[in-house]
């Protein structure tokens, strides 16, 4: 239930934010409450995944993705996930998830989303991969960013057969 109170907060919240561009790192804030801890008094495993969805939902939001995804039914799915949990959140702790567009290619988006703290070290860091679907099939990430009035970065594009780059993003940093 207090997932739904989190999705109305962010929803209102970027629905009254200025636009920021796609390439810019966006940050959605968060509290660990008791119903996100487990037996071990930090936050459950599960409960990143959630925060990581609806931080996604605040980027859509930020970046004008989200009225395209209703208005050309755009139906954003991820693809492939890769956490690394480095140190624990505790009940009533503040909360930062940063989530950047790395680069993408001729299918996917690859971001990544890093929980901070007022630490120095991250909570945890995410690889996600991303893709945006319609009836008709797959839609080129190219395609989605010139539909919501982004400059395309050529320097952020990975070609299909530059699998170093791809592996480079698996690798997640410590």
């Amino acid at each position: 239930m207090n997932l739904y109170f989190r999705l109305i907060r962010i929803w209102l919240k970027f629905s009254f934010a200025k636009k920021q561009g796609i390439y810019t790192p966006c940050v959605t804030r968060f509290r660990a409450y008791l119903r996100d801890i487990d037996f071990n008094l930090h936050v459950n495993n599960a409960r990143y995944l959630s925060f990581m969805d609806l931080s996604r939902l605040d980027f859509l939001g930020k970046v004008g993705l989200l009225k395209l995804v209703f208005k050309h039914r755009l139906n954003p799915i991820v693809a492939a996930i890769d956490i690394k949990f480095i140190k624990e959140i505790k009940p009533f702790e503040a909360i930062e998830i940063v989530t950047q567009l790395d680069h993408f290619d001729h299918k996917y988006f690859y971001l990544t989303q890093t929980f901070q703290g007022k630490h120095d070290r991250p909570f945890a860091v995410a690889k996600v991969r991303g893709i945006f679907v319609t009836a008709k099939g797959k839609v080129p990430p190219e395609e989605v960013i010139r539909l919501s009035g982004h400059e395309i970065r050529k320097d952020l594009y990975v070609d299909k057969d530059d699998s170093s780059a791809i592996e480079n993003w698996r690798t997640i940093s410590k």
